[in-house]
C-alpha cells in the first residue's frame, strides 16, 4: 500500500483486471450532468416560456432514443 501523505487521504486497492475495465469502458454510454440552481432571474418576464421550450426539448431527446 502506499504511504498515507494526509489525515483525511486515503488509498484504495483496486482489483480490477484490464479486460474487466475494456468490457465496461466498450458498453458504457455518455452521460452528463448538469447542476441547476434558481437564480433571481428566474422571475423575470417570459421565464416560464423558456423553461417550457427547454422541458419540450428534454422530452424530445428522449423521445429519440
Amino acid at each position: 500500500m502506499a504511504e498515507r501523505t494526509g489525515e483525511n487521504e486515503q488509498h484504495h486497492e483496486w482489483n480490477c483486471r484490464d479486460e474487466q475495465i475494456r468490457d465496461l469502458a466498450a458498453t458504457a454510454k455518455p452521460y452528463s450532468l448538469a447542476i441547476l440552481q434558481w437564480e433571481p432571474a428566474r422571475t423575470m418576464d417570459g421565464a416560464d416560456a423558456i423553461e417550457l421550450e427547454h422541458q419540450r426539448r428534454m422530452v424530445s431527446l428522449r423521445a429519440e432514443e
